[in-house]
C-alpha cells in the first residue's frame, strides 16, 4: 500500500469518516479525500500526527504494511524522516521513469501508425507499372508488369524475333543465384498473354516475389531454327514510358470550366451497348465498372487493366497491338460518354 491507502485502511479500521478525522486532526474533509486517494503526498510531520492519532508505528503508516517491521521497536526520528524522504525520491523516479516510458511508447505508436498510414496512402496512390525489354538486338519485345493494391499483372505481348519463329516461350525469375520458373508458353498462344496474380483468389501463378519478378525476370526463347536464346530484361518505370498514346488527355474533351483543371471529377452511370457502367475516378486513376458484363478496369494514364467483358486485360495505350484497337475504342468510347454525361448540365 501507498501511505495514503494505509491511512484510509487505518481510518475504515477505527470506524471514523473523512469528515470526522478531518475536524479531530484540524484538516479540510477534502485534504484527507486528497492524502488518501494519493492526489496530495503526505509531509513527514502530518504522517506522524495520523501514527499518534491512530497509534500506529510511523515505520507502517510510510511502508504501508503493519506486518514487515513488527520488530522495530525504537523509532528513530531522524532516521525515519531520511527513510520517508528516501521513498518519495525513489517513488517519484519510478514514476518519471513509468511516463518517460509511457510516453516513449505513445510516440512509437504515432510513429508505426504515421508510416503505416503512408505506406497505405502510397499504396493506394495509384498504378505501378514497368515496362521490360530483351536486351538483344535482334529481339524486339515488349513486356509490361502492372502493380496494383489489386493484382500483379505480367504481360506478355508482342516478342519476335528477326527472321524467326518463337516456337517456345519460358519465363523465370533469379533470386540469389537460384532459377525460379514462372510460366511457359509454347504454340501460336506466345503473345498476348496475362498472368494474374490476385489477393483475393490466385491465378496462374503466385506472384509473391514482386520485386525479384521485375527486377530479375529472365525469358528462354526457342524458334524454329533450333536456336534458343537465355535473355535478362532490362526495366523501364513508367515514368519513362511514351505518352503519346495516353487515353485520357485533358485536351480532347471541351470540359465546361467547373472540370476544365480536373478530368477526373466523374461519377457517373451510363449505358453503353445495353450495358450499364459506372465511371468514377479516384485521384489519378478512373474506374470502370459494370456488373451485367462482369467489367472492371482501371485506366491510369496509358494503362488500361482489369477485366472487360469477362476477359482479363491489359493495354499499353502507348503501343496498341492490332488485337487490342476494337477493345480500346469501346472503352474510349464508355469514356467519353461519361464525361459528356458528366458535363451535359
Amino acid at each position: 500500500m501507498t501511505p495514503g491507502e494505509y491511512l484510509k485502511m487505518l481510518r475504515r479500521k477505527n470506524k471514523i469518516s473523512q469528515e470526522e478525522l478531518a475536524k479531530k486532526m484540524n484538516f479540510e474533509r477534502s485534504t484527507i479525500a486528497k492524502y488518501e486517494n494519493n492526489t496530495n503526498q503526505m509531509k513527514y510531520d502530518v504522517i506522524k500526527s495520523f501514527s499518534v492519532f491512530f497509534n500506529e508505528p510511523i515505520i507502517n503508516i510510510i511502508n504501508g504494511d503493519s506486518t514487515a517491521y513488527n520488530n522495530l521497536t525504537i523509532e528513530n526520528d531522524e532516521y525515519l524522516e531520511d527513510y520517508y524522504k528516501y521513498k518519495i525520491e525513489n517513488n517519484n523516479k519510478f514514476h518519471t521513469y513509468k511516463t518517460i516510458k509511457l510516453v516513449s511508447i505513445f510516440i512509437i505508436v504515432i510513429i508505426i501508425m504515421i508510416y503505416s498510414i503512408i505506406c497505405t496512402v502510397n499504396k493506394y496512390k495509384g498504378i505501378k507499372s514497368y515496362t521490360l525489354c530483351i536486351e538483344e538486338s535482334n529481339i524486339e519485345s515488349n513486356i509490361l508488369i502492372i502493380d496494383t493494391i489489386d493484382n500483379f499483372y505480367l504481360n506478355i505481348n508482342n516478342i519476335k524475333v528477326k527472321n524467326e519463329k518463337i516456337i517456345s516461350l519460358t519465363i523465370y525469375y533469379i533470386e540469389n543465384g537460384e532459377k525460379y520458373y514462372i510460366y511457359q508458353l509454347i504454340g501460336d498462344d506466345i503473345n498476348n498473354l496475362i498472368l494474374v496474380d490476385n489477393i483475393y483468389e490466385q491465378q496462374y501463378i503466385n506472384f509473391n516475389k514482386k520485386k525479384e519478378i521485375i527486377n530479375n525476370l529472365h525469358v528462354i526463347i526457342r524458334t524454329n531454327h533450333n536456336k534458343t536464346y537465355d535473355t535478362i530484361t532490362k526495366k523501364y518505370d513508367s515514368n519513362e514510358m511514351k505518352k503519346n498514346g495516353n487515353l485520357i488527355e485533358k485536351k480532347d474533351y471541351k470540359l465546361k470550366d467547373k472540370y476544365n483543371d480536373n478530368i477526373y471529377n466523374l461519377n457517373t452511370i451510363i449505358e453503353y451497348k445495353n450495358n450499364k457502367y459506372r465511371v468514377k475516378s479516384e485521384k489519378d486513376t478512373i474506374n470502370i465498372v459494370s456488373n451485367t458484363n462482369n467489367t472492371d478496369i482501371k485506366i491510369n494514364n496509358n494503362l488500361i487493366i482489369g477485366t472487360y467483358n469477362s476477359k482479363e486485360i491489359i493495354i499499353n495505350t502507348s503501343n496498341i497491338n492490332d488485337n487490342d484497337k476494337l477493345l480500346y475504342n469501346e472503352i474510349k468510347e464508355i469514356l467519353n460518354n461519361a464525361i459528356k454525361n458528366t458535363t451535359s448540365y
